[in-house]
């Protein structure tokens, strides 16, 4: 921190970089920064910063790296990785192709996605979540949408690739120390929090999946099919709406339920509670049963409309359901 007097300050938000020493730096296109320790915390989704404010931390791990000037141009990833070499989140300098739900609330934190590439010093922050389930285009969502669990405290590695070379670097991220529970009870919570985000994994990719056979299913043989494909993508999600708030109009299906019951989880470094496992098992056995029915219909009619398709010529390959 540097004052001037009382007049006013200025302060560093984060020196570990200054503190590493980088030998190699100036033999490399890139270097990747040690991070310092981080929290397990919950940042809101919605920081008013609107003046009169003063601005916050930024919300999440500092990622620190250096690209040097004269380095060939390319992609850029970041893969991190828990103590067991599990995968929890890739990152790429490539700005992903993917149709953003429009901006209605002007207060609304969007985490970034993309890595910056600039030449000289570099930085990400991360929100300490899993990588977002798969999305479903065109959806809407009363906040942001469908994303992954914060992770557990642990030790973690991070594993930044450019211009054929790999670095590494360990993070350690500890408990929030203001939180005095034990952290078995955050366990069977984050271990609840990962079934949520496999199902709705799982329901996303069932719905384009829909989506796909219907947009590519032709003639009027298909008709039938269609039918019961967009019956079950109807409880799959509420098709209908358009809006963030259209689900004032419409009542929210199980995409909705299980987007609602999932942030309902960020809410404390506790285990779930009797409600929340029931609530959990009572959707989860909802959706099993509607995927259960497009994996028959997949395999029977469809699978036998697809083989028509291929005998007529028809093509029928590039429709996910037919593969």
């Amino acid at each position: 921190m540097i004052a001037t007097h009382g007049r006013s300050f200025w302060i560093l938000d984060d020196v570990t970089p200054l503190r590493e020493v980088q030998p190699a730096a100036a033999a490399s296109s890139v270097y990747l920064y040690k991070p310092a320790i981080g929290y397990r915390l919950y940042y809101p989704d919605q920081v008013d910063t609107r003046p009169p404010s003063g601005q916050n931390p930024p919300p999440g791990i500092l990622i620190d790296y250096y690209l040097a000037a004269d380095a060939p141009k390319g992609p850029l990833t970041l893969d991190i990785v828990d103590s067991n070499g599990n995968a929890v989140r890739h990152l790429t300098s490539v700005k992903p192709q993917q149709a953003e739900q429009p901006p209605e609330w002007p207060d609304e934190v969007h985490p970034a996605t993309t890595l910056p590439t600039a030449p000289g010093m570099n930085r990400f922050v991360w929100n300490l979540r899993y990588d977002d389930p798969v999305q479903i285009p065109d959806a809407f969502y009363a906040g942001l949408p469908p994303r992954g669990p914060v992770v557990l405290p642990g030790n973690y590695t991070l594993e930044l690739k450019y211009n054929g070379e790999t670095h590494k670097a360990p993070l350690t991220i500890r408990a929030d120390p203001r939180v005095k529970q034990s952290l078995a009870g955050l366990q069977q919570k984050f271990a609840l929090s990962m079934e949520v985000y496999h199902d709705q994994d799982a329901l996303h990719r069932a719905v384009n999946d829909i989506r796909d056979f219907k947009s590519h299913a032709p003639g009027s043989e298909a008709r039938s099919l269609v039918r019961q494909a967009s019956e079950i993508e109807g409880i799959l999600m509420q098709v209908n709406i358009k809006g963030s708030e259209a689900n004032l109009n419409y009542p929210g299906m199980l995409n909705e339920q299980i987007y609602s019951f999932a942030g309902l989880l960020d809410d404390a470094d506790t285990a779930p509670n009797a409600q929340e496992v029931e609530t959990y098992s009572t959707l989860h056995n909802k959706l099993a049963a509607q995927l259960s029915r497009w994996e028959t219909l997949k395999k029977t009619k469809i699978a036998s409309f697809c083989a028509r398709m291929h005998a007529a010529g028809q093509g029928g390959s590039s429709v996910s359901a037919c593969q």
